[in-house]
Protein backbone atom coordinates (compact mmCIF):
# COMPACT_ATOMS: atom_id res chain seq x y z
CA UNK A 1 0.00 0.00 0.00
CA UNK A 2 1.47 3.84 -0.73
CA UNK A 3 -0.63 6.68 0.76
CA UNK A 4 -0.40 10.14 -0.42
CA UNK A 5 -3.00 12.44 1.39
CA UNK A 6 -5.70 10.93 2.05
CA UNK A 7 -5.75 8.39 -0.70
CA UNK A 8 -4.06 5.00 -0.56
CA UNK A 9 -3.02 2.42 -3.69
CA UNK A 10 -2.78 -0.77 -2.84
CA UNK A 11 -0.32 -2.95 -5.58
CA UNK A 12 0.41 -6.46 -5.96
CA UNK A 13 4.14 -5.96 -6.98
CA UNK A 14 5.47 -8.75 -9.66
CA UNK A 15 9.57 -8.77 -10.58
CA UNK A 16 10.24 -9.61 -13.96
CA UNK A 17 13.74 -9.93 -14.88
CA UNK A 18 12.39 -10.49 -18.47
CA UNK A 19 13.48 -14.71 -17.92
CA UNK A 20 9.58 -16.28 -18.29
CA UNK A 21 7.82 -15.98 -22.14
CA UNK A 22 5.00 -14.15 -22.04
CA UNK A 23 2.31 -17.10 -22.24
CA UNK A 24 3.93 -18.07 -18.19
CA UNK A 25 3.20 -14.25 -17.40
CA UNK A 26 -0.33 -14.58 -18.76
CA UNK A 27 -1.15 -17.41 -16.59
CA UNK A 28 0.09 -15.62 -13.48
CA UNK A 29 -2.40 -13.00 -14.92
CA UNK A 30 -5.20 -15.14 -14.86
CA UNK A 31 -4.40 -16.43 -11.26
CA UNK A 32 -4.66 -13.29 -9.90
CA UNK A 33 -7.70 -12.90 -11.75
CA UNK A 34 -9.43 -15.90 -10.46
CA UNK A 35 -7.89 -15.07 -7.05
CA UNK A 36 -9.96 -11.72 -7.45
CA UNK A 37 -13.08 -13.16 -8.12
CA UNK A 38 -12.96 -15.01 -5.54
CA UNK A 39 -13.34 -12.47 -3.09
CA UNK A 40 -11.11 -13.38 -0.42
CA UNK A 41 -8.70 -10.13 -0.26
CA UNK A 42 -11.72 -7.77 -0.63
CA UNK A 43 -13.26 -9.85 2.71
CA UNK A 44 -9.50 -9.78 4.65
CA UNK A 45 -8.82 -5.57 3.25
CA UNK A 46 -12.06 -4.06 1.44
CA UNK A 47 -9.93 -3.60 -1.73
CA UNK A 48 -8.12 -5.88 -4.48
CA UNK A 49 -5.14 -4.35 -5.13
CA UNK A 50 -3.63 -3.35 -8.66
CA UNK A 51 -0.91 -5.64 -10.16
CA UNK A 52 2.08 -3.72 -11.23
CA UNK A 53 4.76 -5.84 -12.87
CA UNK A 54 8.12 -4.31 -13.27
CA UNK A 55 10.38 -4.64 -16.05
CA UNK A 56 13.92 -4.22 -16.80
CA UNK A 57 12.85 -2.57 -20.25
CA UNK A 58 10.74 -0.69 -22.89
CA UNK A 59 10.56 -3.64 -24.87
CA UNK A 60 9.88 -5.99 -22.32
CA UNK A 61 7.34 -3.58 -21.09
CA UNK A 62 5.68 -3.52 -24.22
CA UNK A 63 5.57 -7.42 -24.87
CA UNK A 64 4.03 -7.92 -21.71
CA UNK A 65 1.00 -5.00 -22.06
CA UNK A 66 0.56 -7.01 -25.58
CA UNK A 67 0.38 -10.43 -24.39
CA UNK A 68 -2.03 -8.85 -21.60
CA UNK A 69 -4.31 -7.22 -24.44
CA UNK A 70 -4.05 -10.43 -26.17
CA UNK A 71 -5.36 -12.72 -23.56
CA UNK A 72 -8.25 -10.22 -23.01
CA UNK A 73 -7.45 -10.02 -19.28
CA UNK A 74 -8.63 -7.03 -17.42
CA UNK A 75 -7.04 -3.71 -18.02
CA UNK A 76 -7.95 -2.24 -15.41
CA UNK A 77 -6.49 -4.58 -13.09
CA UNK A 78 -2.88 -4.76 -14.57
CA UNK A 79 0.13 -2.32 -15.00
CA UNK A 80 3.25 -3.22 -16.15
CA UNK A 81 6.13 -0.30 -15.93
CA UNK A 82 9.65 -0.49 -16.48
CA UNK A 83 12.10 -0.17 -13.36
CA UNK A 84 12.79 3.28 -14.14
CA UNK A 85 9.17 4.23 -13.94
CA UNK A 86 8.32 2.28 -10.96
CA UNK A 87 9.12 4.87 -8.19
CA UNK A 88 7.11 7.34 -10.23
CA UNK A 89 4.09 5.62 -10.64
CA UNK A 90 4.15 4.45 -7.14
CA UNK A 91 4.03 7.97 -5.81
CA UNK A 92 1.74 9.15 -8.25
CA UNK A 93 -0.52 7.11 -7.48
CA UNK A 94 -2.80 3.95 -9.41
CA UNK A 95 -4.63 6.19 -11.56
Amino acid sequence: MTAQGEYEDHWFLEVDLGSEHPPTVVRKCQLYEDYRRSGIEQDAHNVFPRILWVVPNQMRADKLSAAIRSARLDQSLFRVVTKEQFVGVVIGGAA
